[in-house]
């Protein structure tokens, strides 16, 4: 094998090398950008949830008006609080980091609840009962009872949802506006990143196809090189051979017979 032929030989296997590399960045990304997916689902799922949670009283705000009133009669009054308004409803897993949520998402519970098979699950950390039926561990549910947080758990063990009045909690102030935008930033990154990836990979496969083609051109040029001087060999073999034979012949005519005197 000649130098050129070694040089394209390593050439192919380094392209092939990195055709590997970007293969496995570009799954990395894809599963990137599926999880990007359930946020945004999740996000979704947690903004549909919030009207279906028990409304949130705080009768120690200050804002809040009491009214009285007399009853018909003039004997007594009537007092009525308001501040009932609807809860943050800011779910924690939309602040899970990626190989938690990622372990979530592996489950078929959590499945059904992307493919809204299932309610979003979750428990209100103060302890209120939710509508929905999800338990928390306020109602006396049992520690072995089945959990909406991921079906193999414990009611401790369910996803919490911010139990704050929505008016009230700076701590996920416009939440659901926030964390669509931070979704959406990291979605289009990694859309960036898969169609570098993508063009990164198509460079490689030609650049694989051309080497292989100059590999298998020369290669079939130098097993036709070798049987062509094969051929030249035992052709010239064969023309020695006949000129041998001749030149034998041709030595015992030209002696001629002799003849003892």
């Amino acid at each position: 094998m000649d130098s050129l032929s070694v040089k394209e030989e390593e050439e192919l296997r380094n392209a092939q090398i990195k055709l590997a590399s970007i293969l496995a960045r570009k799954a990395r990304v894809e599963a990137s950008l599926d999880l990007v997916a359930s946020r945004h689902k999740l996000l979704q799922l947690a903004e549909d949830r919030v009207s279906t949670l028990p409304p949130a009283r705080n009768d120690s705000d200050p804002s809040a008006a009491t009214v009285s009133s007399k009853t018909k009669k003039g004997r007594g009054t009537v007092t009525s609080t308001s501040g009932v308004g609807p809860r943050c409803g800011y779910d924690e897993r939309l602040s899970w980091e990626d190989e938690k949520l990622e372990r979530w998402c592996e489950k078929d519970h959590s499945q059904a609840i992307l493919k809204e098979e299932l309610p979003l699950d979750g428990r209100l950390d103060d302890g209120t009962p939710m509508a929905n039926g999800t338990a928390s561990p306020a109602e006396g549910a049992s520690s072995a009872s089945p959990t909406s947080g991921g079906g193999n758990g414990t009611q401790q063990d369910a996803p919490l949802i911010c139990s704050t009045a929505k008016r009230r909690c700076k701590r996920h102030a416009d939440w659901s506006i926030v964390r669509g935008a931070d979704f959406e930033v990291e979605r289009e990154a990694q859309t960036q990143a898969l169609s570098r990836l993508a063009d990164e990979e198509r460079d490689a496969a030609i650049l694989i196809r051309e080497l292989e083609s100059i590999i298998n051109i020369r290669r079939d040029t130098a097993q036709k090189a070798v049987a062509r001087k094969k051929e030249e060999d035992a052709k010239r073999d064969a023309e020695l051979a006949a000129l041998l034979a001749r030149g034998g012949t041709a030595a015992r005519k030209a002696s001629g017979p002799h003849f003892n005197l």
